[in-house]
Formats: C-alpha cells, sequence, structure tokens
C-alpha cells in the first residue's frame, strides 16, 4: 500500500510538474502577447503623433515658400524701377518702389514667425522625446507638459480650450521621454473624451511632498463599474470614452516604476479627471 501511495504521489509530482511548465509557457506567451500589443499601441500613437506635426510644420514652410516666392517678384520689381531710373529724384517719385519694399519687410515678419513656429514644434518634439537625456535626471514638470501640448496643438485646435493652472513646483527625478509619454496619453485620452468642444484642465501642485499633475475633461465620463478597470491590460468599455486601452496601461506602469500614483475620478455627462502623484527627489 505504501508502495501504491509513493507510485500515486510520484505520478501526481509528475502531473504537476508537467502543469508548471505548460503553466509557465502559457504566462510567457501572455507577456509576450502583451508587448506586442503594447508595441502596436505605441507604433499607432506614433503615427498619429507624426501626422500631427507634419501638420503643423507643413503650415509655416507653406507660408515661407509662399512670402519667398512674392519676395523674389517684388525684387524683381525693385530692379526694373533701377534700371528705370536715371536720377534719385526718378527712383523716389516711382510708386511702386515703396510698394514692393514693405511687401518685402512684412514677408520678412511673416517668415520669422514661421520660422520661429517650426523651430518651438522642432524643440518641443526633442524635449517630448527625450533626445538630449535618455537617462534618469532632474527636470521641470512643466517643461514637458507644455512640449506635449505643442505636438497636440492640431487635435486642439478649433474644438478644445486648454486651461492651464500651474502652481510652484519642484524639480523632479524621473525619466523625461517617458513621463512625457504619459502626458501625451492622458492629454489624448482626454481628447477623445470630448465628442464636440470643451475643455481639458491642466492643474499642477505640490502637495505633501509630492508632486500633484491633474488632467481634465468635460467629457462624457466613464461609468462607475468600469472606472476601476480602466489600468486593467485589454479592457475594452465597449464605447469610445475608453479606447486608448495599452496607451493607460502604459501610462500606469510609467508611474509605477517612478514610484508615483495614478488616480482616476470621473462622473459621467460631466467628465473625467486623471491625477499623477511622483514623489520629488
Amino acid at each position: 500500500e505504501i508502495e501504491q501511495t509513493n507510485l500515486r504521489l510520484e505520478k501526481q509530482k509528475i502531473e504537476i510538474t508537467k502543469k508548471n511548465v505548460e503553466l509557465l509557457s502559457t504566462m510567457e506567451e501572455l507577456r509576450n502577447t502583451q508587448q506586442q500589443l503594447l508595441m502596436k499601441e505605441k507604433m499607432a500613437a506614433l503615427g498619429d503623433l507624426v501626422a500631427g506635426i507634419a501638420h503643423e510644420i507643413n503650415n509655416p514652410i507653406g507660408t515661407v515658400t509662399s512670402s519667398t516666392d512674392v519676395t523674389g517678384r517684388c525684387l524683381q520689381k525693385i530692379e526694373i524701377v533701377l534700371e528705370q531710373s536715371s536720377t534719385i529724384e526718378q527712383l523716389r517719385s516711382n510708386p511702386q518702389l515703396p510698394k514692393a519694399i514693405k511687401i518685402i519687410k512684412d514677408n520678412i515678419r511673416v517668415t520669422l514667425t514661421a520660422g520661429h513656429r517650426i523651430a518651438t514644434i522642432v524643440k518641443s518634439l526633442k524635449n517630448f522625446a527625450g533626445l538630449d537625456e535618455a537617462t534618469y535626471r532632474v527636470v521641470d514638470i512643466h517643461d514637458g507638459l507644455d512640449s506635449t501640448l505643442t505636438l497636440l496643438e492640431s487635435e486642439f485646435r478649433g474644438r478644445i480650450e486648454i486651461e492651464k493652472q500651474y502652481g510652484e513646483l519642484p524639480k523632479v527625478g524621473c525619466y523625461p521621454s517617458q513621463l512625457n509619454q504619459v502626458f501625451m496619453n492622458l492629454l489624448k485620452n482626454a481628447v477623445q473624451a470630448i465628442e464636440n468642444k470643451g475643455v481639458v484642465r491642466i492643474q499642477t501642485r505640490r502637495q505633501d511632498g509630492r508632486v500633484e499633475i491633474k488632467i481634465s475633461d468635460s467629457g462624457r465620463g466613464i461609468p462607475a463599474e468600469k472606472l476601476s478597470r480602466i489600468f486593467d491590460f485589454g479592457f475594452s468599455s465597449g464605447s469610445e470614452r475608453v479606447k486608448m486601452g495599452s496607451g493607460l496601461v502604459t501610462a500606469f506602469n510609467i508611474i509605477q516604476k517612478h514610484d508615483g500614483e495614478i488616480l482616476a475620478n470621473s462622473e459621467p455627462g460631466k467628465g473625467s479627471t486623471f491625477t499623477v502623484l511622483l514623489p520629488v527627489r
């Protein structure tokens, strides 16, 4: 009987070992699937970002091209006036000369404005991506928020009013590009929550030794029974309100890696607020 019991135990041990191997294999497969889905989400977000930046840069580039063309034609007119004028008096009395000069001056101002806009977008993109520094460092949270807002401007313009209520904050130790990804995901989520026109409010303050960033929207809100699951990987509410998918999961994971918290509050029909809490170091 003891021998039979030992055989049964040995058989159960082999079966348990087999199940453990299968379980480990399943967990690894789930991890790989999650990573693939997260990568797809990141690539989709990157595609949207690139399209928005291309639109934002194309506008000032078009302005520069148009202004350069007009300036070139004005210079041709000035050359003709100079060739036709044999004296200073004739030159001064020609009405085409001051008109052409004024147009050139105006175009220079327009071109400088467009160039400044392009430089701002490039600087914001550089700051957002953390191209200067990909390691852990101390940064101004407001710089990251403003850079992200600049890159998302095409999604806000004409539809979403941005309200910024920035408090006095200490600098925070973090991985800047990762934190900017959190801001991007939360702001895009806020935009998607608003069907027509609305408001996105960003508030910052120092709270109990931590930095608090609140991003609120005036959108449709999230039902209470779904709110507790929005940070679960693969969760879908079946509505457009929670369509960020792994974007919110990514934000949650990044904040956890920074020893912080991310909280969500919502009231259907009135909007939602996502609160990020980061330790000051």
